[in-house]
């Protein structure tokens, strides 16, 4: 699979599109800042994996690394993705279908907060 940035394909319709959350204060679970979500879908026309990547970036200039967190989703049933890749261990299973952190990605410490 091969994830392009829905931004690259629709520049204009992601500058109106694309979500942000601001954090007013600081808490136990986010700093104070606002953070963004780009998605990414699969570019690959022999794939269909309905899912979508979401890069959760920090506009804190000052952080090295404003990736924070990397998510996934996939909006059909179970059973689809069963299907699609009878293979996939139940383990495995859990990072197609619904809200899940990516296993193949770094996450930072506030990627659980961000999935949430």
């Amino acid at each position: 699979m091969h994830f392009l940035g829905f931004n690259s394909i629709f520049p204009k319709i992601a500058e109106y599109e694309t979500r942000s959350i601001t954090v007013l204060q600081n808490g136990e679970s986010l700093p104070m800042g606002e953070y963004s979500f780009i998605e990414l879908y699969c570019a690959d026309k022999k794939c269909d994996c309905r899912r979508v990547m979401m890069h959760v970036f920090s506009s804190d200039s000052s952080q090295k690394h404003p990736r924070l967190a990397v998510l996934s989703f996939g909006w059909e049933p179970k059973a689809f993705y069963r299907k699609w890749a009878p293979n996939l261990s139940d383990d495995d299973l859990k990072y197609f279908r619904g809200p899940a952190l990516d296993p193949h990605e770094k996450q930072t410490i506030h990627a659980e907060h961000l999935l949430e």
